[in-house]
This record gives structure tokens, C-alpha cells and sequence, in this order.
């Protein structure tokens, strides 16, 4: 018999999401990247460029992540608060998504639906609400014999 997805219990969902968070709380840092380019699983620190339109500065997430929530059977998140970014003058700069590094690694990022030109006053909110899925999918399937 082949299976190409396992599912998670809510109680180890809920124990992941909870080392995850102790994880994030620990010593992660929220950046705004500023070059165009697609981020991958692969994607290392020194392929993001940092934002550094006047006014902006990384946020630490210390103590930030939320404990566990389930959101349903199957599905838990911990979210974190939304930040907001102000640009208070300067030349305009253009944004494209968000990551989440120790400065080491980076953890998380997302890519913006469209770029934001930061000028003048604009402003916009970003806040990471990771969730932990109980479906994973395999690459090579399990191979189980009959019993």
C-alpha cells in the first residue's frame, strides 16, 4: 500500500507549534526586503536586501510569538502582532516582502502580492502568523507492506 500524505495528532501539532514559538521568540529579527527577486526554500540571508528608507528599522520579534492556537482540528498557528512601517521622508524606495531572520539564517519570509513604494508617509502593517498544517505531503511515498 502507497501513501503520499501523513497526518499530524493535534497534540503533536500543538508540541511543534510550541518549539516553533520558543524558536521565533528567542532571537529573531522582522526585516523588509527591498530588491526583486523570488524567494525560495533555498534562499539564504545575503540574497535579501534590506530596506533603508528613512524612517525604517528591523523589528526584534523577542517574546512577541503568541502561544499556540488551534485554529481547527488539523490546523495550529502562532501569531505574532502586526508591526507598522512609516516612511518619514527621504528618497523613495521600493519594498517587496518580509523576512523573518536570527541573523544567521533566515526562518520565514513572504513575498508581497504587489511592491509598495515607500515615499512620504506611506505606511503599511505586516504581522507573521504562522500556521502548522497536519497534512504533509511526500515526495517518495511510503512504501507499507500487508499485513
Amino acid at each position: 500500500m502507497n501513501f503520499t500524505s501523513l497526518s499530524l495528532s493535534n497534540a503533536l501539532l500543538k508540541d511543534r507549534a510550541e518549539k516553533l514559538r520558543t524558536l521565533f521568540n528567542s532571537d529573531h529579527t522582522m526585516r523588509i526586503f527591498a530588491n526583486d527577486f523570488i524567494p525560495t526554500p533555498a534562499s539564504v540571508l545575503a540574497d535579501f536586501t534590506e530596506a533603508s528608507f528613512t524612517g525604517y528599522s528591523p523589528v526584534p520579534m523577542l517574546n512577541k510569538f503568541k502561544p499556540p492556537a488551534k485554529i481547527k482540528d488539523g490546523i495550529y498557528e502562532i501569531a505574532a502582532p502586526g508591526h507598522v512601517f512609516l516612511c518619514t521622508g527621504g528618497p523613495p524606495q521600493t519594498v517587496y516582502g518580509v523576512y523573518l531572520s536570527n541573523g544567521i539564517d533566515v526562518q520565514m519570509f513572504e513575498r508581497f502580492s504587489k511592491p509598495i513604494i515607500m515615499d512620504r508617509n506611506s505606511v503599511f502593517s505586516v504581522s507573521f502568523r504562522p500556521q502548522l498544517l497536519s497534512e504533509y505531503e511526500f515526495v517518495q511515498s511510503l512504501e507499507i507492506p500487508n499485513i
